[in-house]
């Protein structure tokens, strides 16, 4: 699922998921990216902007979002024509190590919520998934290609529905849902052959 048009105002990311919850009862929506905004910040004056992730809604811009899987944000450049490509590239940063456990910066604002909120799908998908059950259970770390393994493998059974954030109109998102795509959904070589139906002539 996607919840797009997080650019418009009022967009609220985890109202939106609660609604799916409600209304898609047994489908099971599992977020795997928080939204960031470019809002003022707190005490600051004058053009003094941060990019934060809130998932209650922006008092400012849409700018992109942060991959809960690979910890990395996406930050997109703000009030830029869609039809420009080149301006459309975005600043991807890893909020984590090379180890893939330990913040860069323990105090970003961010990368708190972020890993407050992966812990929450890992913790969600342990419902589902027996290998990332065990990896919860002994308290480990769940390395990062188990856990795109077992998102799809979810999707795929459909145990889970991955939710997304975008603004698609204006080209903030549209990547990763791509990726997202290509790593969750089942491909055409993953469908079973067609059944052969045989026809049987009847004589009168």
């Amino acid at each position: 699922a996607v919840v797009n048009k997080m650019d418009k105002e009022g967009g609220c990311w985890r109202s939106a998921v609660d609604s799916l919850r409600r209304k898609l009862a047994g489908s099971f929506p599992l977020p795997v990216q928080i939204p960031l905004w470019r809002a003022r910040r707190r005490g600051g004056g004058g053009g003094d902007m941060v990019v934060v992730a809130d998932l209650d809604g922006g008092d400012g811009e849409y700018v992109g979002a942060v991959d809960l899987v690979s910890m990395r944000s996406v930050v997109y450049p703000s009030d830029v024509n869609v039809s420009n490509v080149e301006a459309m590239i975005p600043q991807v940063t890893s909020l984590l190590m090379e180890d893939g456990v330990t913040p860069r910066n323990e105090d970003c604002q961010i990368t708190i919520r972020a890993l407050v909120a992966r812990n929450e799908m890992i913790a969600s998908l342990a419902d589902v998934d027996d290998t990332v059950a065990e990896y919860y259970l002994m308290e480990e770390d769940v390395p990062i290609d188990e856990l795109k393994r077992a998102l799809r493998r979810s999707t795929c059974d459909k145990s889970i529905m991955p939710v997304f954030t975008a603004a698609a109109l204006k080209g903030k998102g549209i990547e990763l849902i791509l990726d997202g795509i290509t790593d969750l959904l089942p491909s055409p070589i993953d469908r079973p052959p067609p059944p052969v139906l045989i026809h049987e002539k009847k004589h009168k």
